[in-house]
């Protein structure tokens, strides 16, 4: 499973607007993931699986606190790693 936490935003295209979609549609897609925004390497390996969302709760924490979302990404399989090519 991957778990990441954004800074939920509300505009077209953003977090709350890909979250849903990819909820809404219940289908695969796949999840990359790199320590840095780098080549891919042994030091900087990326990691990808094919997932589903099972749940969606964008509003989360308390008032006058940064709002902030954690998404559970449930891995369909397995979580493949990379240590060459490009992310």
């Amino acid at each position: 499973m991957f778990t990441i936490v954004f800074q939920q935003d509300f505009d077209a295209g953003s977090v709350a607007s890909v979250i849903d979609n990819l909820f809404d549609s219940g289908e695969l897609f796949t999840v990359s993931v790199t320590p840095y925004d780098d080549v891919v390497s042994a030091a900087n390996p990326e990691y990808r699986g094919t997932c589903i969302l099972t749940t969606d709760s964008p509003i989360d924490g308390a008032v006058g606190d940064l709002l902030t979302v954690e998404v559970d990404f449930p891995v369909s399989g397995i979580i493949d790693k990379y240590v060459t090519g490009t992310s």
